[in-house]
């Protein structure tokens, strides 16, 4: 497929074949003969922009340190929906 021709329904079969695949990107361009950047620029173009996505606030109630006999060295993980772990060392 040529780069420079896709239409916007071939940019989205490539990008969901590339999701499914267990290549890497240099990888998959090569084997589809697509340009590198191009696959870059069409990947940014279809990712949402986070800059309109409003950020959400959670609230923890964590008791004092001296409740829960913290300990200097101790650690404190918190994992989030998703995956995103927030590792806090004291």
């Amino acid at each position: 497929m040529s780069s420079r021709r896709a239409t916007h329904k071939q940019r989205e079969h490539c990008l969901a074949q590339f999701d499914q695949s267990t290549l890497t990107a240099v990888a998959f361009c090569r084997e589809h003969q697509l340009s590198y950047q191009s696959f870059l620029s069409w990947r940014r173009k279809a990712q949402p922009d986070e800059t309109d996505t409003p950020i959400e606030f959670i609230e923890i109630d964590v008791p004092s340190p001296r409740a829960l006999a913290f300990t200097h060295g101790s650690v404190v993980e918190l994992t989030f929906p998703g995956g995103l772990l927030l590792r806090i060392h004291l």
